[in-house]
């Protein structure tokens, strides 16, 4: 099973990188995670009970309110039967190892983004109060 969650943002990286985790563990699955800010990827493989049940578990976003919020998420590539060989052995997640000056630009354009959307939202405000004022004279 191939999923990519899409959250509104995952506020607190490590909580959610360890429920994610958690559930996948619990349920013996096996495979690779990757848990980003803004995403989380991988793939799986167990049996079909556990399967469905992290699937559904995905689909009705279950992260706790400091782990983050799920905004939408796909599977594919979703197989009910185990297949003899399975691909992975263990479950693993994905650290990020990108260098701290790459995760830093990153940061910092994520944060200049959030400020240019705040002095937009500003702005917009400023001018409704303007037109206000302006037409109650």
């Amino acid at each position: 099973c191939m999923a990519v969650v899409g959250g509104h943002s995952f506020q607190w990286l490590l909580v959610s990188f360890e429920e994610i985790f958690d559930v996948a563990f619990g349920l013996h699955l096996v495979g690779w995670l990757i848990v980003r800010s803004r995403f989380m990827r991988g793939h799986v493989q167990g049996d079909t009970f556990a399967l469905s049940y992290f699937r559904r578990w995905l689909e009705e976003k279950h992260l706790s309110q400091e782990a983050g919020k799920m905004d939408w998420v796909r599977l594919w590539a979703e197989n009910t039967g185990l297949e003899a060989p399975l691909q992975y052995r263990h479950l693993v997640c994905a650290k990020d190892k990108r260098r701290y000056k790459n995760k830093k630009v990153h940061i910092i354009a994520q944060l200049e983004g959030l400020q240019i959307k705040r002095f937009q939202e500003d702005a917009n405000s400023r001018r409704q109060a303007d037109q206000e004022l302006w037409l109650s004279k």
